[in-house]
């Protein structure tokens, strides 16, 4: 299981809040569509992404990770520079 490594999204979101980070958004790459979920914008944090933090763990869209996909976070500039998309995820192993 991966599982969205929140310590890892908050850090980088935080990082990029002084280099014109417009939006930050999590899901599972390889269902994008279904999975993502917007974590921050200019305006601030996401407050139902805030009160889903579980530990070490985040709930997004209803689940904390995958076993099949791969976590990202993507990052959206409002310069318009090319947006960044980041894997964000701890392996099950590393909990045990």
């Amino acid at each position: 299981m991966k599982y969205y490594d929140w310590e890892m999204i908050k850090g980088v979101i935080e990082d990029s809040m002084a280099d014109q980070l417009a939006e930050a958004t999590v899901g599972i790459a390889e269902d994008w569509g279904a999975t993502a979920d917007m974590v921050w914008d200019v305006d601030g944090w996401n407050e139902r992404i805030l009160r889903a933090i579980d530990g070490p763990y985040v709930w997004v869209v209803g689940t904390r990770g995958s076993r099949w996909g791969t976590p990202m976070l993507h990052l959206h500039y409002l310069d318009g520079r090319p947006s960044k998309y980041i894997e964000c995820y701890i392996e099950e192993r590393d909990f045990q």
